[in-house]
């Protein structure tokens, strides 16, 4: 039976694979785990306080908004806004004319006056609090089949 060495063979990988320990290090952390990587994140070279920057609702954290699928800061206490070009593109190309065409010419204000606005419809989302609410969500959904708690979490998440 040829089966068994390539069985034991595969067994024996997936053993040591399970014994040896990874640990995932792309820099990709939620806020709220970042006093836990207090020393991870010193020895990569962060200078500033953990803390203050694992609070989404306080500052400097609380500058940091949505645009409904980008991020963006604010950037003055008078709500004006920073993001990417390809995030606020609509906009830009809102602002453009024929005689003045930013996409291709680019933009710069010289004072708050010189603002251009967003597009209509645009929408800046700010954090105003973070609410655990996963066992709200997952309560009763255990015991029933995959499609059947998928679909009740689903409405779970949406409500």
């Amino acid at each position: 039976m040829r089966l068994k060495p390539l069985v034991a063979t595969l067994a024996a990988t997936f053993a040591l694979s399970l014994s040896s320990s990874a640990i995932a290090d792309e820099g990709m952390w939620q806020p709220h785990q970042l006093p836990e990587l207090e020393s991870i994140l010193k020895a990569k070279g962060l200078e500033i306080d953990v803390e203050s920057i694992s609070k989404l609702t306080e500052f400097p954290m609380n500058a940091v908004i949505s645009l409904g699928g980008c991020t963006a800061s604010f950037v003055s206490p008078k709500g004006l806004v920073v993001s990417n070009h390809h995030c606020v593109y609509g906009s830009v190309q809102y602002n453009s004319t024929p005689e003045n065409n930013i996409l291709e010419n680019g933009f710069l204000a010289k004072s708050p006056a010189e603002d251009l606005p967003a597009a209509p419809g645009s929408r800046v989302y700010v954090t105003k609090t973070v609410t655990n609410v996963t066992d709200e969500v997952i309560k009763g959904t255990n015991e029933l089949t995959a499609k059947a708690r998928y679909d009740a979490l689903e409405k779970m998440k949406k409500r």
